[in-house]
Formats: C-alpha cells, structure tokens, sequence
C-alpha cells in the first residue's frame, strides 16, 4: 500500500497568485510540498490539518537573485575576507539563510562566497540540517589579478594567493579553465565571473576590464 501523506489547508485568507493583484480568497490546499487547489471551499480529507489564516494575505515565495549568504553585518572588502574568519562567515550564512526564510523568500542565488560555504549551505539546507530556502550557489568569484574580487593592495598577501577570500585569481585561459572544474567538482550551480570591475572595489573600477578576452572567451567555453 502507498502512505497517504497529510495535506496541509490553509483557510480564511486571501492569496496572490502572481497573475494579478485582485488575489483569490477561501482555502488553499498543499500537498507533498505542492500547492494543488487555491480559492473557494475545498473539500476536506481525513487527516488534514486545517489552518485558519483570519484573513491574512498570502503570497508566493520571493527570490533573491543577488544574495551573500556570508554578509552580515559588513561594511567594505576588510570585513567580509580579513575581519571575519571562515568559521564566522559559517555561522553568518546559517544565520542568515534562516532569516531569508522568516522572511518569505523561498529561492535565493548566491553570487560568491569565501571557501565553500555556499555549496555546504545549500546541501545542509537539503538534508534537513538547517533551515533555509533553496539556495543555487555559486563558488568564490573568478578574477584576474587586480580584477573585481581582487580587493587588497599587493603588500598585504606579498603576491601569494589567499585561500580564503571571496575571489580567485586566475592568469590566462587555462588556470581560468582549471578553477571552473575545480569549482564543478564542489558542487557549484553556476560560475560567477569577475569580467569588469566594481563600486564596491576601490582598486577596479567599474569601467576597468576585469579579464583578457582570451580568458572571457575560455570562460564561456
């Protein structure tokens, strides 16, 4: 025999569809996960949990499409890779993937983050570890040097990589090529790449190419 799932019915509110703004009222009925009725008296079933709303409104779940999980409570490039470690960039996305929940939004795009913590995020989130919406991470932000995540002067790493930061450098279509498969291999929904510069980056402006097209151009491929 199959095991009957219990449905979950909202009732006594007003819900927003998304095709127009005059909203539909009466029950709305889910059901593995899935909103199958909306509007009017829907039947009720042995074993429904039934919710009285008193006339609340409901809407669909929001998405963010340009979401830090690891940003909180930062201010400029020092705070997000020097200041905070990477356990306390941790703890931030938990937190914060938690609060993007309280506060409707049930998708979310993560555009780059320190180590993998986007990726864990996401897969803590879908093993039921944590709370969360769904989370379609990239990893750290491919970058040449002096690119759009490239954010400290020279002196302070003395050339070396930093393995930690927000961004990766590459030099030429081939390490950019190697980061994109090491980045696939950690589980990354999409790349995010650094092609001009940024507002938030002193050191590159806007306006300042942030690769070579021969790398742009291995990027894509």
């Amino acid at each position: 025999m199959g095991v009957t799932m219990t449905r979950l019915v909202l009732s006594n509110a007003t819900y927003y569809v998304g095709t127009d703004f005059t909203g539909v009222t009466g029950d709305m009925v889910i059901e593995d996960e899935r909103v199958i009725a909306v509007g009017g008296d829907q039947e009720r079933r042995p074993g429904d949990v039934v919710l009285d709303l008193g006339g609340a409104y409901v809407i669909p779940g929001l998405m963010d499409a340009h979401c830090h999980l690891i940003y909180r409570d930062v201010a400029d490039p020092y705070d997000i890779e020097l200041r905070k470690s990477i356990a306390e960039a941790t703890i931030d996305a938990v937190f914060n993937a938690s609060t993007l929940l309280d506060c409707g939004f049930t998708t979310i795009r993560d555009v780059g983050s320190r180590g993998n913590i986007g990726v864990e995020t996401r897969n803590a989130i879908n093993r039921g570890d944590i709370r969360g919406p769904r989370v379609f991470p990239a990893g750290r932000i491919l970058s040449a040097p002096g690119g759009l995540a490239d954010f400290h002067p020279s002196h302070v790493f003395e050339g070396r990589p930093y393995p930690y930061g927000l961004g990766v450098q590459v030099i030429g279509p081939h390490e950019a090529r190697a980061e994109i498969r090491r980045q696939l291999k950690d589980g990354v929904a999409w790349i995010k790449v650094g092609v001009s510069g940024t507002g938030f980056n002193p050191l590159c402006p806007a306006e300042r190419n942030g690769l070579s097209e021969p790398e742009f151009e291995a990027v894509m491929n």
